[in-house]
């Protein structure tokens, strides 16, 4: 398994290599959903194969559940695609929001999915995440999202929709590169706004910061941040949200067939 996941990328470090159990997610349901988290982002995905020779970038195109299949974008390359069908295994790695992730894939084939030439493969039985991570982070709405309004020592009042959430943080989507913070930076009194909700306050703390290039050729700046000094009440109250919310985005999800080319 050691070599499935270095295989054609950067080794490990010593701490993941030690105990790769505590970043492996196993089951079907949690592989299905990590999968789902990488649907046309923005961060690109590697595609490793023949030894580690040969890659192309690449993206989750749709995850397929009730036929446990997986969909990527095919190489620009015609020689890559015919090698890749040939060998039919592949490493896939990435690096999204900041944490690596890796799986491997066998049995793939071309085919076509809404009018595009696509790679579908068998879902991976196992799938890493190299990062340690207490709660699970679930996409909130676009058309209706959840905000963070905060105040600048400066005085200045902004707001921000948060695109993903957990019972421990929230990323504030700054697309305007307004905001401009340090890791382990306290923004203090935030007011946190979810649908059908009562807002709240509670203080913000950074742990991260970097920006995205999307395929337009834009820019967005995203902050993960942790809550601080949450009132009693409230870890239930966003846990609530959650499992409501994603209750709603699994009665919601389409799984269009895929005609073999």
């Amino acid at each position: 398994m050691e070599n499935e996941l270095i295989d054609g990328h950067q080794k490990l470090t010593g701490e993941e290599r030690d105990n790769l159990s505590q970043y492996l997610i196993k089951g079907q349901d949690e592989i299905i959903r990590s999968l789902r988290l990488l649907i046309r982002k923005p961060e690109p995905l590697t595609l490793f194969f023949d030894g580690g020779k040969r890659s192309f970038p690449t993206s989750v195109v749709q995850v397929i559940s009730n036929r446990d299949l997986v969909v990527l974008e095919r190489s620009v390359t015609d020689t890559h695609n015919d090698r890749l069908l040939e060998l039919s295994r592949c490493t896939v790695v990435g690096q999204p929001q900041g944490v690596k992730i890796r799986f491997v894939l066998q049995g793939l084939s071309m085919a076509k999915f809404q009018n595009e030439r696509v790679l579908i493969a068998p879902l991976p039985r196992e799938y890493y995440r190299f990062q340690k991570r207490e709660f699970f982070r679930v996409e909130t709405p676009f058309l209706n999202p959840v905000r963070v309004q905060l105040t600048l020592e400066s005085g200045l009042d902004l707001e921000f929709r948060a695109s993903d959430m957990s019972g421990g943080g929230l990323r504030l989507d700054d697309v305007n590169f307004s905001l401009e913070v340090e890791t382990m930076q306290i923004i203090s009194n935030c007011t946190i706004i979810i649908p059908d909700m009562l807002p709240f306050k509670c203080d913000l703390e950074v742990r991260n910061s970097y920006e995205i290039a999307n395929k337009n050729g834009t820019r967005v700046h995203y902050v993960g941040c942790a809550f601080m000094n949450l009132r009693v009440g409230y870890e239930s109250m966003i846990q609530n949200y959650l499992n409501h919310l994603q209750l709603a985005q699994r009665s919601q999800e389409n799984n269009p067939p895929v005609s073999p080319q």
